[in-house]
């Protein structure tokens, strides 16, 4: 088993914590499955998606200010109003990077606009010298503590049973209110 391209966190970060021997691998495959298994967890939980990525997304103009993006932190981003004669690149608007909003002071009016853009994190398991880690500390440490409840419970009567969707998972019924605290301040943002 290897580490899922969204994984939190990495095996050696996790045997850190557990203050595990580093050299020790009988278990880094159910390591990493529990790794795998939490950040999937946690993106569902939080309708978000961490890692890196390029991203498109097509809309028609509201009226308002605001358009929200589905992922960010946001990177970058570039946006066409699409018309009948062909598409044009849109600048009367400023990007708000930690929401992940696009906002025109004018409004978004009733053309349609597709907007390419990278958003999300570098991950622990994709950080180079060139390329810093950006995922927030806080959330790879709840990652963590999540894999290690799990590690710790595997064999235990405190486990409920989740269903979601094809998949069938263990969780404990509530989580320790830190944890849960990180998991709700970085649910998806929705406007109202």
């Amino acid at each position: 088993m290897a580490l899922s391209p969204n994984a939190l966190t990495t095996v050696a970060a996790f045997k850190a914590y557990m203050e595990l021997d580093m050299e020790d691998i009988s278990q880094d495959s159910t390591i990493e499955m529990t790794i795998n298994a939490v950040s999937d967890w946690i993106e569902g939980e939080t309708d978000r998606k961490y890692a890196l990525a390029e991203y498109e997304k097509t809309f028609t103009g509201n009226g308002r200010q605001l358009i929200l993006l589905d992922y960010y932190p946001v990177n970058s981003a570039t946006v066409f109003r699409i018309m009948p004669d062909g598409n044009s690149e849109f600048t009367n608007w400023t990007l708000k990077k930690d929401m992940g909003a696009l906002e025109a002071k004018e409004g978004w009016n009733g053309f349609e606009y597709t907007v390419s853009y990278a958003a999300g994190y570098v991950l622990p398991k994709d950080e180079t010298e060139e390329n810093a880690r950006t995922l927030p500390a806080e959330l790879e440490n709840t990652c963590i503590e999540i894999v290690a409840i799990r590690m710790e419970k595997k064999n235990s009567n405190h486990l409920a049973v989740e269903v979601t969707g094809p998949l069938r998972d263990e969780f404990l019924p509530c989580l320790p209110y830190h944890l849960q605290k990180v998991i709700d301040r970085y649910k998806k943002k929705v406007i109202a």
